[in-house]
C-alpha cells in the first residue's frame, strides 16, 4: 500500500473511533439503546490500538460489571449470550476478543480466566476448536472460524503448542475439502466429513462459494491472518503454505469479494500475507478491499448505517481495528 492509503486508513479509523466514543457514556456503557455484549466486546482492542488506554480500562470495567460469568466467560444474560443470531452460534467468539483485548491492555485479571475458558473449545483429537466448546456434545463440529480464533489467541498467550495444533487442523480441513476450487466448507465432523447446510438460511454459516457475492468472507480471512502470524511467530513453513491455500481460495472468489463489507478480515489477512510472501496478488486484494471499506464509511463515521446501533458498533469497531492494523502493513 502507498503512504497515502496508509494515512487514509488512519484517518478513517480515527473518524470511526470518534463516532463510537460519541455514543459511549462516562460509565463505559452505551446506555439503554445498546445493552448487548455485542456492542462492546471489540472495543478494548480498538481503544488500545488507537492510543486510548484509559478508555480501554473503562470499557473493560463495564464489561466485567455487566457481562462477566463465574467461569471466565461473558454473556449478556445468564441464559442468553447475545441477541445477535449469528454471534449466538459462536459462543467462544466474543469471549476470545475480550481475552485478547484485555491481555494487550494488561488486564490479566480479565484475560487469563477468559483464555482458560476459551481453551475448553480445543478438541485434542483433531487439534481444532469446536463450535460450541464446553457446552457441546460428541457431535459438535470443528469450526474454521473458532479454530483460527483459538489459534490466534494462543499465539498472544504464548501457547505455541496449541497454536500449532490449530494450524494443523486448518491444514487438515483444507486438505479434506471436497471441492476446493468451488467452495470452502466451514464445519467439519470429528471423523473428517463436513456438515452440509440443511437450508439456504444455514448455508451462509456453513460454506463460502467462489464467485458468489454477499457472503461472510471473514470465514476465509481469519485463517489467512492466523496462519500467517503462526508462520511469523514460529517459522512453520507448513502454516505459511496453508495460508497461501486459503488465500488462493479468496482470490478465486472474484470481484465480489473486493466490495463486500464482511471481507474486512480478508484485507487484514492478505496484508499480513503480502508481508510474508511479497506476492503482488495478495497486496492487490488487500488494497482493493481496504479502499472499499474506506469508501463505504458513513458521514457520521460509522458503517452499516441502516443497521441497529449494536450491529453498527460491532462492525464499525472491527473495521477500525483492521484499518489501523493495515496502516502499519505498508
Amino acid at each position: 500500500m502507498s503512504d497515502a492509503l496508509a494515512r487514509a486508513c488512519r484517518r478513517t479509523a480515527e473518524k470511526g473511533t470518534q463516532w463510537i466514543l460519541g455514543q459511549l457514556l462516562e460509565d463505559g456503557s452505551f446506555g439503554d439503546e445498546a445493552t448487548d455484549l455485542a456492542a462492546c466486546y471489540k472495543l478494548p482492542m480498538l481503544l488500545l490500538l488507537t492510543g486510548r488506554m484509559r478508555d480501554a480500562h473503562r470499557v473493560l470495567d463495564r464489561i466485567v460489571a455487566d457481562f462477566a460469568r463465574n467461569d471466565g466467560d461473558f454473556g449478556t444474560e445468564e441464559e442468553t449470550r447475545t441477541a445477535d443470531p449469528v454471534l449466538a452460534q459462536y459462543p467462544g467468539y466474543m469471549t476470545g476478543w475480550i481475552a485478547l483485548g484485555a491481555l494487550r491492555v494488561g488486564r490479566f485479571d480479565v484475560a487469563m480466566p477468559a483464555f482458560e475458558w476459551l481453551r475448553g473449545f480445543h478438541d485434542p483429537e483433531t487439534g481444532g476448536a469446536t463450535l460450541s466448546g464446553p457446552d457441546g456434545d460428541a457431535d459438535d463440529p470443528i469450526s474454521t472460524l473458532m479454530t483460527a480464533h483459538l489459534g490466534y489467541a494462543a499465539l498472544f498467550f504464548g501457547d505455541h503448542a496449541l497454536a500449532h495444533a490449530c494450524g494443523k487442523a486448518l491444514a487438515d480441513m483444507y486438505a479434506a475439502q471436497p471441492e476446493p476450487e468451488k467452495r470452502l466448507m466451514l464445519r467439519m465432523t470429528r471423523d473428517g466429513g463436513f456438515v452440509e447446510p440443511e437450508s439456504d438460511d444455514e448455508a451462509a454459516l456453513h460454506v463460502v462459494e467462489a464467485g458468489r457475492e454477499d457472503q461472510a468472507f471473514f470465514f476465509v480471512g481469519y485463517p489467512i491472518a492466523f496462519l500467517t502470524q503462526l508462520y511469523r511467530a514460529t517459522g512453520d513453513e507448513a502454516a505459511l503454505e496453508t495460508a497461501r491455500r486459503y488465500a488462493d481460495f479468496a482470490l478465486r472468489c472474484g470481484p465480489g469479494i473486493e466490495v463486500n463489507h464482511f471481507a474486512h478480515k480478508v484485507a487484514w489477512g492478505m496484508g499480513l500475507l503480502h508481508r510474508a510472501t511479497g506476492d503482488a496478488r495478495h497486496h492487490a486484494l488487500a488494497r482493493a478491499i481496504t479502499e472499499h471499506l474506506i469508501d463505504e464509511q458513513g458521514d457520521d463515521g460509522g458503517w452499516l448505517e441502516d443497521d441497529p446501533l449494536t450491529a453498527r458498533l460491532d462492525q464499525s469497531a472491527e473495521v477500525c481495528i483492521w484499518l489501523t492494523e493495515l496502516s502499519a502493513l505498508i
